[in-house]
């Protein structure tokens, strides 16, 4: 029977195994901010397009019963022999039209919906009320000053990494002490005579481990470890460059956005004009279902860029926020 213990005492490996696990640890909460990150990019975008989705609602309910008025109107003319039965059937025309686009918007939305529910934990089979402040209209650059760039910290950690396994081989070239006890008792059984019955023995001591030659493994290794610290290095250096410039072109795009969508708000409120004008003109009889059509398109197109000049401003402004890491 054999009885035996070992302490190490000291291993050169131990500080390096512990600064390692903490590297470790600084690279998984730096991965979980960019993927934070990502996933409230999505969550705002899908929330944008929703509210955008409610907008552009509006927009049609408000169409569909400004056609109906017109339509009502169109038949009395037609019982009182004022005008033709083509003239109202062109208005049904755009009427249905309208309806099959509610019906398309009102389908997105549900989809819409569903994915922000499975986005933010909720259960798809329960109702969610957005909010009806028109926060598409606001801006979301409350604060645009603090730019912390995660695939660089990414990058930095990685390098600290690098830094320690190179440590973690020298290191290896040291020994390792232990403390080494061992108790020994031997007896027989057959024959219970036997002189060796009772013998007992015991150790105490140091064991050093030291190894002198291992194949140039630890050289190798340092070599390997010296062409990554060198490609981390170039990666960093290129991706500040990177960053820096995503960051600027995001920043300008948003600008050309807000340009865009002050374009679109003017190009609505003359649409909005020339259909005013036109239904009058046509209640007057100055003027054909044709030309109101025409108009009533214009505005419908003018109201659809009005909304996706929001949702693209909106979409700048989201990148942009991405990219120096400061969704909140």
């Amino acid at each position: 029977n054999t009885l035996q213990l070992t302490q190490i005492l000291y291993n050169p490996q131990v500080n390096y195994g512990l600064s390692a696990l903490k590297i470790n640890a600084e690279i998984v909460t730096i991965q979980q901010r960019m993927v934070d990150q990502d996933i409230k990019q999505q969550v705002a975008s899908t929330f944008f397009n929703l509210q955008a989705i409610n907008k552009q609602l509006g927009f049609v309910n408000g169409n569909i019963e400004n056609m109906d008025k017109l339509i009502k109107n169109m038949d009395a003319m037609v019982k009182q022999e004022l005008v033709v039965q083509t003239e109202s059937d062109k208005l049904q025309i755009n009427r249905l039209t309208l309806v099959n686009t509610k019906a398309s918007l009102e389908a997105s939305k549900y989809q819409l919906e569903t994915f922000l529910k499975i986005l933010i934990g909720k259960d798809p089979s329960e109702t969610i009320t957005l909010a009806s402040d028109n926060l598409v209209e606001k801006s979301i650059l409350v604060d645009n000053t603090a730019i912390s760039y995660p695939e660089l910290e990414l990058i930095g950690a990685q390098q600290k990494m690098n830094q320690e396994e190179r440590k973690g081989t020298n290191m290896a070239y040291l020994p390792n002490l232990s403390f080494y006890a061992a108790y020994n008792y031997n007896y027989n059984l057959k024959p219970e005579n036997d002189y060796r019955t009772g013998i007992e023995g015991a150790f105490l001591g140091l064991k050093l481990d030291w190894t002198l030659f291992d194949g140039l493994e630890k050289y190798h290794n340092q070599k390997v470890n010296a062409l990554n610290r060198e490609k981390l290095e170039n990666q960093k250096n290129l991706a500040q460059l990177q960053l820096d410039m995503k960051a600027e072109n995001t920043k300008r795009q948003i600008q050309v956005q807000s340009n865009a969508l002050e374009v679109s708000k003017e190009q609505l409120k003359l649409a909005e004009r020339v259909y005013q004008q036109t239904e009058l003109k046509f209640q007057q009889g100055t003027i054909g279902s044709n030309d109101l059509i025409t108009a009533d398109n214009s505005l419908q197109q003018a109201q659809t860029n009005v909304v996706a000049a929001y949702i693209q401003l909106r979409q700048a402004e989201l990148d942009y926020l991405k990219t120096i890491g400061n969704i909140k």
